[in-house]
């Protein structure tokens, strides 16, 4: 079995690679999503980004993203888009792949994540950030999300948006999505993306920490019921609870961070929820 790394720029990826990823993280979700849709900075963008990749006997194996950034003058990378082809799941292909991105990196340097496999990426020296940053809640079809007195702000769907401070550049709508609006609360660090994919269920991208404020405008919905991404208890589930809202609670992806020379008083400095998500 021959097995070849290999790093390139994010835009120089070759197709056979980028349409692995697009099989893993977007296939359910309809044929007409793009990577370029969802993540505009594959494209390229004058940074150091680079794709990671890995072929056994000719053939795609696995691959992996990494960015660079910088925030409150500290550089950092970001990890994501990291995907197995079926044909080579549980041989440790990726993982293999995901020590030489790191090894790369260098150890001082710290690295950010988003995922749901919190498991093993504790076993490669990853450490949750704060367990209240998660990235979705969803409310069921039967609710109008359609809150009057709050902040929003509505995107044409063909627009980017979302300005990220730590990469200088934007991230793109899904093309499934009719609308987005930006929902923002004056008293809490909550921020929340409503996307409305014609006549489903509109999702609701959660941007901060669910907090007070939070519970209660989803309590001033009148949701009878949400589903909260969230990987354990939070104080908002109680007054959702109490505000008579059913609450569900699954787990998602939340971010995840390798310190390497920092520690978790000088991370949680960061505005980690508005750095962008793979």
């Amino acid at each position: 079995m021959s097995t070849v790394v290999r790093t390139c720029r994010v835009e120089d990826t070759p197709g056979p690679f980028r349409d692995l990823a697009w099989q893993v993280f977007f296939a359910s979700r309809g044929r007409g999503v793009s990577l370029d849709a969802h993540f505009p900075w594959i494209g390229g963008g004058g940074r150091d980004d680079r794709s990671w990749l890995m072929e056994v006997d000719g053939r795609p194996a696995a691959m992996l993203c990494v960015r660079r950034g910088i925030v409150a003058d500290v550089h950092f990378s970001a990890i994501g888009l990291v995907c197995t082809a079926p044909d080579f799941e549980r041989r440790g292909f990726a993982t293999r792949l995901l020590k030489t991105a790191l090894d790369a990196i260098g150890e001082d340097a710290p690295v950010l994540l988003w995922t749901s496999q919190h498991a093993f990426y504790a076993r490669l020296g990853f450490e949750l950030i704060d367990p209240t940053l998660v990235a979705a809640c969803v409310f069921p079809p039967e609710i109008a999300v359609d809150r009057h007195g709050t902040c929003w702000q509505r995107y044409d769907w063909t627009a980017r948006d979302r300005v990220s401070p730590c990469f200088g550049g934007q991230r793109g709508v899904p093309t499934f999505v009719t609308s987005v609006e930006r929902w923002s609360l004056i008293d809490d660090p909550a921020e929340f993306l409503v996307l409305s994919p014609g006549d489903k269920a509109p999702i609701v991208l959660e941007m901060g920490l669910c907090g007070e404020a939070v519970a209660r405008e989803l309590a001033a919905l009148k949701v009878a019921r949400a589903v909260l991404n969230l990987p354990r208890h939070v104080p908002a589930i109680d007054q959702l609870q109490a505000a008579g809202v059913g609450v569900a609670m699954r787990e998602t992806a939340i971010a995840m961070w390798r310190p390497g020379r920092f520690d978790r008083e000088e991370i949680m400095q960061w505005d980690i929820p508005l750095l962008d998500r793979f």
